[in-house]
């Protein structure tokens, strides 16, 4: 039996993707300490600009937490710019 365990990511890449179906069983490790300035929030992606950066806002985030307890930040102010 193949697994693969791997912490979540927001847009992965296309290998993460390969990986699921190439294993039995795939396992999101999301009780492990969040990674600021890391990927699991963030992606770039391609634009007719050119490449951008998309960030998921998050409310108080920080590596004390673990990526299961990480709020993503809901409020009326607009914060999704790309």
């Amino acid at each position: 039996m193949k697994i693969c365990i791997m912490q979540p990511y927001f847009f992965p890449y296309v290998g993460y993707f390969q990986m699921i179906k190439y294993v039995d069983l795939f396992i999101f490790y999301n009780d492990v300490n969040f990674i600021e300035r890391g990927w699991i929030n963030r992606n770039n992606i391609l634009t007719d600009k050119g490449k951008t950066r998309i960030t998921i806002p998050l409310r108080k985030a920080s590596s004390n937490k673990i990526i299961k307890d990480v709020e993503v930040l809901n409020s009326e102010k607009q914060y999704w710019n790309v």
